[in-house]
């Protein structure tokens, strides 16, 4: 008892004594996992490599325990998870086991002909042979409510003679003649992780092929926390940069799809106007011709009118004309002559005479009534000749006026016609760019946002996948720089 307590004060005064540990350069860890054909765990070990660049006290974090020193005879203290090598300035190679969960496990299913069997009454028989390797990821982080990654590969190798494998699910088969090479990836939880439709099977490996006699080869299973530990973080900003550039062309391309649109139906509308101008421009052309006609019938009218006014006041002045004024003026004479006469012979002529000089009275009011009527004749005869000759100086004005009137008018409406022309073909050919514009947004640039948006969405979730498996430190330490699981799977024969 008293040695028993001088050794352990003399190791703690050793302890207080010895210089500063510091930590080893770096560590790799590997875990050792023995498994039966089903996948149940009966042997596990880790092996750990302490990198070490000088003579020192190399301090690690470990949960092993019946540590074993593989590489030479440097003795450690250890405290708790804390474990302090003497190095001598040699790497440190040790192992010890842990009964902490692996973050990996395994079950195989064996099928012969469709029916599940037990591989062991397989042994020897042909059929159909399907083998599924199902993975567990046992590592789950409820606070970040995510799997922790893990990467796993299957190797295989099988004999051509009796056991050619033909189909593997995630994985291939490289036939090299005598033998065939399987190789299978897997990462359980990745799915979950993600919730990429393209991963949900990542948690299986299946095999497939028909067997002439049915042995079961070894398989090995090789799984990582460390998915692409060299990758750059920074691509993810990258990403989400192109996302937000893609973002602004689709918004832009909306506006010129916008545009091209309103510039299609702009244009309808002034192709319309145009229309509206060629028939108005048409009604003005009918116009000024009628103008042009009218002018020259004005023109016309008002001789007629003269010359019937002319003939008027030539059939008053016609002494050969009855009802003329000459002729009223002969009657009056003649009748005052015959009443002179017939007043030098009165007896018997009295009824006669009052006759004619009734007669001479009414003639006398018709010649006033003539007279008064041809100066009316004359005075209008005279205003229309006056105002026709004014008219004749304004209609060939007007006229000429608006024959040019025409004739700018019906260049204009011949520039309209080519403008009308051009706009048409303008119109015709936005709508064309309107509707390839809006192809291209719609089958092109909206396709590209909504991938882009589904690939932001994914590189969102790999980010966080990633950085998780970037932030692995080990299975049984916390300082471990890789951790590498190695599990060996036993056969049949």
């Amino acid at each position: 008892m008293k040695n028993n307590k001088k050794m352990a004060i003399a190791l703690i005064i050793g302890a207080c004594l010895m210089p500063h540990a510091t930590l080893a350069k770096s560590k790799i860890e590997n875990v050792y996992t023995h498994l039966d054909y089903s996948g149940e765990v009966y042997k596990s070990v880790v092996s750990n490599h302490l990198y070490v660049d000088q003579k020192s006290l190399v301090t690690d974090d470990s949960i092993l325990e019946n540590i074993l020193n593989l590489n030479g005879d440097e003795t450690y203290l250890q405290n708790g998870d804390k474990i302090t090598w003497e190095t001598k300035g040699k790497d440190i190679f040790y192992e010890g086991v842990t009964s902490k969960e692996l973050p990996l496990s395994v079950k195989a299913t064996y099928y012969l002909d469709d029916v599940e069997m037990d591989p062991n009454d397989m042994i020897g028989k042909n059929g159909r042979v399907k083998i599924t390797y199902r993975f567990f990821n046992n590592s789950y982080f409820k606070s970040k409510k995510m799997y922790q990654p893990l990467m796993v590969l299957l190797a295989s190798v099988y004999d051509n003679e009796n056991n050619k494998v033909e189909k593997v699910l995630n994985g291939r088969v490289m036939d090299t003649g005598n033998k065939s090479y399987v190789l299978g990836i897997s990462s359980p939880g990745l799915y979950d992780n993600t919730g990429i439709g393209e991963f949900k099977d990542m948690d299986r490996i299946v095999l497939e092929y028909d067997t002439k006699a049915f042995s079961l080869k070894e398989v090995y299973i090789v799984a990582t926390p460390k998915l692409v530990d060299d990758l750059d973080l920074s691509v993810f900003d990258k990403m989400d940069k192109l996302n937000k550039a893609i973002n602004l062309l689709s918004s832009n391309m909306d506006d010129v799809s916008a545009g091209a649109h309103d510039l299609t139906m702009g244009l309808g509308e002034i192709v319309k106007g145009c229309e509206e101008l060629d028939n108005g421009l048409k009604e003005v052309v009918n116009s000024v011709q009628l103008l042009l006609e009218g002018s020259k019938k004005i023109d016309e009218g008002l001789l007629q009118v003269l010359n019937r006014l002319k003939e008027v006041k030539s059939i008053l002045d016609d002494e050969n004309v009855s009802g003329s004024l000459k002729e009223v003026e002969q009657l009056i004479g003649k009748n005052t002559e015959v009443i002179s006469l017939l007043k030098k012979n009165p007896s018997g002529n009295e009824e006669m005479i009052g006759l004619l000089m009734k007669n001479n009275e009414a003639l006398s009011k018709l010649l006033l009534g003539l007279q008064s009527v041809n100066d009316k004749v004359m005075k209008t005869i005279s205003v229309l000749e006056s105002a026709l000759a004014e008219i004749e100086d304004g209609t060939s004005i007007l006229t000429k006026n608006l024959e040019k009137l025409k004739l700018g008018i019906n260049k204009l409406w011949a520039g309209e016609n080519r403008l009308y022309e051009s706009l048409q073909v303008a119109y015709n050919g936005s709508g064309t760019l309107d509707k390839g514009i809006s192809l291209i947004n719609k089958d092109g640039i909206k396709v590209l946002e909504s991938n882009m948006k589904k690939i932001n969405s994914y590189s969102n979730k790999i980010k966080d996948v990633i950085k998780l498996s970037k932030d692995y430190n080990g299975f049984a330490t916390n300082t471990a720089f890789n951790t590498t699981f190695v599990y060996k799977m036993e056969g049949l024969y």
